[in-house]
């Protein structure tokens, strides 16, 4: 049918997606209803597919120095909330799940009671409302579950922790403990992350890259979750530096923030490319279709998002001094350092 279907998990959810001619709605509704109705859980294709994710975490993971920082630094920064979990599981526990393991939690998360459909194109809205009524009104809710109730403890000092590892230079991930999409401070937070990290004219960039000359690459990472998750800052050594200088910079242009703010200049450019991104990302009827979903899970509101906006504008200077000094603490800090390994011989 000259569609395209693919899938994807997060910490907080998986999404599948179809993007296909509207004359075939019908079909696509069909396909994904039967998924959640009566998924073949075979055990020669599990077997295949558990060798794929298997594949699939030795390359990002086990054989790649930033997954396993990543993974280390996740588990260092969670002691009690299911997100210290990396998604694609442990080796352990992908050699040991079995089919009953499979089908029970089926039989409880791909479920009418657990899931949002959304339908995004050139359609009637009437037809396409009596046909997912068709094929999905007598689908059967869930098992029950119970949603997350753990909440990670408060971080009373930073904590550390070293990887040694085959690798070319010395690297560190540096994670602080940010709020939830309940948090209004997320909209600062993603503008702090455009301010220290995004292009070349970015503070982090500037001083570490480009002044200092002690770093190869630097970057940051904020998604928002339905719980707290973390804040993230990655950088790699140049030959010959050391991450004790990369952490000193980086530090400072923390507590600089946190101090002085930024320049009103700085702010307008942040505000102005985070709603540039979130406009460009609706161009397309996949990305209308994964941003309503998304805010439906995360808010429990898609229409949260037609207030993006009016909340990025509304951030001030003082709104970012405060955010910074409240979450880039040293007490609020996780960090994962790299000791290269070379190859013997």
């Amino acid at each position: 049918n000259g569609g395209y279907s693919n899938a994807y998990t997060s910490k907080d959810m998986t999404a599948y997606y179809e993007d296909f001619a509207s004359s075939a709605l019908e079909l696509v509704i069909d396909l994904d209803s039967d998924r959640m109705r009566d998924l073949a859980l075979d055990p020669k294709y599990l077997e295949s597919e558990m060798g794929v994710v298997k594949e699939e975490r030795r390359l990002r993971i086990d054989n790649s120095v930033d997954g396993q920082m990543y993974e280390d630094l996740y588990a260092l920064a969670f002691k009690a909330h299911p997100y210290q979990w990396p998604v694609l599981g442990w080796m352990s526990d992908l050699e040991r799940i079995n089919r009953d393991d499979c089908v029970n939690y089926y039989r409880t998360y791909y479920a009418p009671n657990n899931a949002v459909l959304v339908v995004v194109g050139d359609f009637d809205t009437k037809e396409a409302m009596a046909l997912i009524h068709k094929y999905y009104d007598d689908i059967p809710r869930g098992k029950p579950y119970d949603d997350v109730r753990t909440v990670e403890p408060e971080q009373l000092g930073e904590r550390r922790a070293v990887i040694h590892k085959k690798a070319e230079l010395p690297a560190v991930l540096i994670g602080y403990h940010v709020p939830s999409v309940k948090s209004p401070d997320i909209y600062a937070l993603d503008i702090i992350q455009q301010i220290l990290t995004e292009g070349e004219s970015s503070r982090l960039y500037q001083l570490l890259v480009r002044e200092l000359g002690i770093a190869a690459y630097v970057y940051s990472s904020f998604t928002w979750r339905i719980d707290p998750d973390i804040f993230l800052f990655g950088a790699k050594c140049n030959p010959g530096k050391s991450t004790v200088e990369l952490e000193k910079a980086i530090y400072s242009v923390l507590d600089s923030i946190a101090v002085s703010g930024v320049t009103e200049e700085e702010l307008s450019k942040a505000k102005n490319k985070l709603i540039a991104d979130f406009y460009r990302s609706l161009q397309t009827v996949n990305g209308k279709a994964g941003k309503i979903g998304r805010y439906e899970i995360l808010f429990g509101d898609y229409r949260e998002m037609f207030r993006v906006q009016e909340r990025y504008q509304s951030v001030t200077v003082d709104d970012i001094k405060r955010v910074a000094g409240r979450y880039f603490s040293d007490r609020n800090r996780s960090v994962v350092t790299l000791v290269p390994e070379k190859d013997e011989g």
